[in-house]
């Protein structure tokens, strides 16, 4: 895309507020009372929170793309607010581009953001002198993550970046050689009484899972959208991470459990000191500083021939951080997150938001099984997901339809109710005495229609 020349640019921009900032005020969406989130606030913080100035023209271009209007037309004649179908028209548009980047920029981060990744063989994206000093043989068992892992330990000195716990294991293994003598990488006793110790983990700085495509998955077209999204917000960073490049040792850092946890859910982030030492930052959490004892201020450990975190992906990740914090569409996600993990998918209030937690199933981007709930593809067939739960969800009529347009089949397996304009759906749980399949409902207008296909496509075993 060509940038905006300046005097367009201004005008996009002014364009650009004047719709945003008429809808942002009054737009909190409470989620029947539980976690607000303001939608119009979304789509401005995304913007303001790009890294760049042609990050800006990008994600400006997408966003009248989307609108279907011109982002430097002299008159605002199309955007008059005072004329109620356009303004209601304009509403319906900026509230499906910013769901359209929950669904398919924000959503996939969160949730991929706390998957560890399987180890996979791959030695092609380190260098020699990193898989020296990593100690690993890449020419065949050993794996890229393992390796990434031990080259991030060398690199931070076997210490969490935040905490400066030392690594349980590696303390062990000095102590085991050399006792009480035993030193760290920077000449002091391991065995000091002020040192403290933990099983050290990597966490990546943007979700290793954006590239991973499984095995027969058709994810590839879903996760390169994520990637090609992120573009909005830092011009060229898809590129970047894009194959071996997300498991390099600049798109990785070592924590300690609990740091790794916030961190990789966007609720940890790092912010460079100006007029301090190469790679030193302040550290800190909007929700959860005073409960780990944030903020706190860190060098980074340097090595010569291991990169060191990168500098723009960690400000990209503290740009995503506060997007998500100050819109509320974080703790949004991490409320469906707990629907999925923790409290039986689907709450009885109806609640739950029914659409996501299909979406997640179908892309694959989250599998949770919890207190017997599953909602996971079939092994072998990515184009259906099959879901049990023990909660209930309103469903509106014709949302199934417009679901099964699509080229999937979802298999539910529920117990259905019709209760005039709503679908009602629960399952009884596995002592229960029905369960029904719901397949694809194109023709569906009555409870016994429903059942009746139910009934002839029943529950898998």
């Amino acid at each position: 895309m060509d940038r905006f020349e300046p005097s367009k640019r201004a005008q996009a921009k002014r364009r650009f507020d004047h719709i945003v900032n008429h809808f942002e005020p009054g737009s909190d969406r409470d989620n029947k009372g539980r976690i607000p989130y303001n939608l119009p606030r979304l789509v401005r913080l995304t913007y303001e929170y790009a890294r760049s100035e042609e990050s800006k023209d990008v994600f400006l271009q997408f966003f009248f793309d989307h609108m279907e209007l011109s982002p430097d037309r002299e008159d605002n004649d199309d955007i008059n607010l005072g004329d109620p179908k356009i303004e209601e028209d304009l509403r319906t548009a900026l509230l499906g581009f910013a769901n359209f980047l929950i669904d398919n920029l924000f959503l996939p981060l969160k949730v991929s953001g706390g998957r560890t990744p399987n180890p996979t063989p791959d030695s092609g994206s380190y260098s020699a002198a990193e898989r020296m000093r990593a100690g690993e043989e890449f020419g065949g068992t050993p794996n890229r993550f393992t390796g990434l892992r031990r080259l991030c330990l060398i690199r931070d000195h076997y210490r969490c970046a935040i905490s400066r716990e030392y690594e349980t294991d590696e303390a062990e293994k000095r102590t085991t050689s050399y006792g009480d003598d035993a030193e760290d990488d920077d000449g002091h006793r391991i065995l000091h009484g002020s040192n403290l110790f933990n099983i050290l983990k990597v966490a990546h700085i943007i979700p290793h899972s954006l590239t991973r495509i499984e095995s027969g998955s058709s994810q590839l077209g879903q996760k390169q959208t994520v990637l090609d999204l992120l573009d909005l917000l830092d011009r060229g960073i898809g590129y970047i991470v894009k194959g071996g490049g997300i498991d390099r040792p600049e798109n990785a850092i070592t924590l300690n459990p609990t740091s790794h946890r916030y961190f990789s859910a966007f609720r940890i982030f790092f912010t460079e000191v100006p007029d301090q030492p190469s790679h030193t930052y302040c550290i800190n959490s909007f929700s959860l500083a005073r409960l780990l004892g944030l903020p706190v201020t860190r060098t980074l450990f340097e090595d010569l021939t291991i990169d060191p975190p990168s500098r723009r992906l960690l400000a990209l990740h503290s740009a995503i951080a506060h997007i998500l914090h100050l819109s509320g569409v974080g703790r949004y996600i991490d409320k469906l997150i707990i629907d999925m993990d923790e409290m039986g998918i689907l709450d009885d209030d109806g609640s739950t938001d029914f659409g996501r937690l299909v979406t997640l199933a179908l892309y694959g981007w989250h599998r949770g099984t919890s207190r017997g709930n599953v909602w996971s593809n079939e092994p072998g067939n990515s184009s259906s997901a099959v879901i049990i739960y023990t909660g209930r969800v309103k469903v509106p009529q014709g949302y199934v339809q417009r679901l099964f347009r699509t080229a999937w089949t979802v298999v539910i397996t529920v117990e259905v109710h019709i209760e005039g304009d709503l679908q009602w759906c629960c399952h009884r749980g596995p002592r229960g005495r029905f369960a029904y399949n719901i397949v694809p409902l194109l023709e569906a207008e009555a409870e016994e229609d429903i059942k009746d296909r139910a009934e002839r496509h029943p529950a898998p075993a």
